[in-house]
Parts: structure tokens; sequence; C-alpha cells
């Protein structure tokens, strides 16, 4: 089934990971929009994420610290995360 994503999707057991490179407002407004596309399929399938367990990771040193979004809370900004 194609959902419309653009950015990179990892599935593993439980875990999700959305992934791309953020440039400019326009990639940050793709990696949202795939987030939104995500939740949206969660609410459908009635597997819904635990926004409180999302963590966003920020790799570039030319950070431009974007905000996301998921079910209307902003995402919870890591400097690492154990895989």
């Amino acid at each position: 089934m194609d959902l419309g994503i653009l950015s990179e999707l990892l599935k593993f057991a439980d875990d999700t990971k959305i992934s791309g490179p953020v440039k400019d407002e326009m990639d940050r407004d793709r990696i949202q929009e795939d987030l939104d596309m995500i939740m949206h399929c969660s609410d459908e399938w009635g597997m819904e994420f635990n926004t409180n367990k999302c963590k966003l990771m920020q790799v570039r040193r030319s950070n431009r610290n974007f905000e996301y979004v998921m079910n209307g809370s902003n995402s919870h900004v890591v400097d690492s995360k154990k895989d």
C-alpha cells in the first residue's frame, strides 16, 4: 500500500522511523506531512502512536532546529537514541 510518504520509512517490530534530508523549510514541511500521514493511518488502523515515546533527533551540525508536531504535541528533541 502506497501511503504517499516521501521520506524514508523504517519499521521493525513496534518501532517506526522516518528520516530524510532537511535543508530548508520545504524539506521540513515534507517531513511534517509524512508525520501527519502516518498519524492519520495509525488512527485509521487503530494502532495509535504513543507520542510521549516519540523522539526527534537532528543529526546535522548546521541544524536549523525545526519543530515537528504529532497529535498536536511538539516532538521531544534528543541528542542521541539507543537503537
